[in-house]
């Protein structure tokens, strides 16, 4: 793509920084009226190109009791700390808290959805820039300062398409992955409180495998942590679904010199929760694994009774029960004596191969769904990154990019 005719700008040039401000929040007459007010905790609750409200709304006596000023529709709002950099474009008139520095553009050469586009590439830019060692705020000096290599209105709105088209394929793929996950959440609820649940046998978790907890090898002890040979698994790699986790998966790894020490070696197929702190994260795994002390799993299960066992963990029902036990304290515990006498219905050995096979198969859907999300999200920093330096010719075909992406 031809660069010749774009031009560097600072972004006073092309547009004014308007910054916001807060009514004081003890007068209720300046709350709940009919003026949008945005503050950047909305922007992380809701984020999206396009904004219309906040949370909460001001009145015409809030508005003008306070330094917040009306930016019009298409002006590009900016988060100024905590954090730096979340964007999105006003849809209608807006005014935001201090948090924003809110760029209203000066003329009609400028694209707002470029500008998002442009500044949501360049946040690591604007982390660095801002000043503060506690909190980082982007002053409107600094920002106004800032210089970007801006091409012609023509291709800033075929960048736009291009990015959208893209950001579509996205949306759709991200709720493809939401629905397969609801699918299986569903599926899970109706087989374990169900009709189809009547009839299976009830025990206690500790009936249904050795019963083990986690320890942390010493971690003064360098050679327990020299080399990447095995998962060591904590809370932080688990999650509230069930799901299997590989080797590859885990933040932290212990050397087989640990593996050989540990008396508490987590072998074939094993199903953890854990039950202190994040009370209710439940994942199954594939020997060999090491577990901290925040874990309890049942250990040496078949694949299918592992896949299984670790649904009916999840099920939201069991973990207020874990919760209900643990009771309500700062940092809630379950002991090991308590979970494993905790009761659940447990199928036959067909049925939970069934179990087992239907699960497996919605889970491999999620999990070649995620890849594919995965794909479209880096092409998506590659091409933005290429189309905003002029790096990359406006492709003809975007659907059969997309299509080799995820291939």
């Amino acid at each position: 793509m031809s660069t010749s005719d774009w031009k560097e700008v600072k972004v006073k040039d092309v547009a004014t920084i308007v910054s916001g401000a807060t009514p004081k929040s003890a007068v209720k007459e300046y709350w709940n009226g009919n003026i949008p007010w945005l503050t950047p905790k909305d922007l992380s609750i809701n984020p999206s190109m396009y904004t219309s409200r906040g949370e909460r709304s001001i009145t015409k006596e809030g508005y003008n009791s306070s330094s917040t000023k009306l930016v019009p529709k298409g002006s590009v709002l900016l988060t100024s700390r905590a954090p730096v950099g979340y964007v999105t474009i006003a849809n209608n008139e807006i005014c935001t808290n201090q948090g924003f520095k809110n760029l209203v553009f000066k003329n009609e050469n400028n694209v707002p959805e470029f500008w998002y586009y442009l500044l949501s590439f360049h946040t690591p830019l604007l982390q660095r820039v801002s000043g503060g060692s506690t909190f980082k705020e982007l002053s409107k000096t600094t920002l106004e300062s800032l210089s970007f290599i801006i091409p012609p209105l023509p291709v800033q709105q075929l960048i736009v398409t291009v990015m959208q088209s893209i950001d579509e394929h996205i949306a759709n793929m991200d709720a493809y992955v939401s629905s397969l996950e609801a699918l299986r959440t569903n599926t899970l609820n109706s087989l374990l409180s169900g009709e189809e649940s009547e009839g299976w046998e009830e025990v206690q978790i500790g009936q249904i495998g050795t019963i083990m907890t986690g320890n942390t090898p010493p971690t003064k002890d360098v050679k327990n942590w020299d080399s990447l040979d095995i998962p060591f698994v904590t809370a932080i790699d688990m999650d509230y679904k069930g799901s299997f986790v590989s080797k590859n998966m885990t933040t932290r790894f212990a050397s087989n010199y640990a593996w050989e020490k540990s008396n508490k070696k987590f072998e074939n197929f094993c199903v953890a929760q854990v039950c202190i702190a994040s009370i209710g994260k439940t994942s199954y795994f594939k020997s060999p694994a090491l577990f901290n002390q925040q874990i309890n799993a049942v250990v040496g299960l078949s694949e299918s009774d592992a896949i299984v066992l670790s649904a009916i963990l999840s099920n939201s029902s069991f973990i207020n029960k874990m919760n209900n036990l643990a009771g309500k304290t700062a940092v809630p515990i379950l002991s090991k004596s308590k979970w494993e006498k905790m009761k659940i219905k447990w199928p036959d050995v067909s049925l939970r191969n069934e179990l087992a096979n239907k699960i497996k198969e919605i889970s491999l859907c999620i999990e070649k769904s995620k890849k594919e999300l995965d794909a479209l999200n880096a092409m998506r920093t590659n091409v933005l990154n290429a189309l905003l330096s002029g790096e990359h010719e406006i492709p003809e075909s975007l659907d059969n990019m997309i299509t080799m992406t995820v291939q």
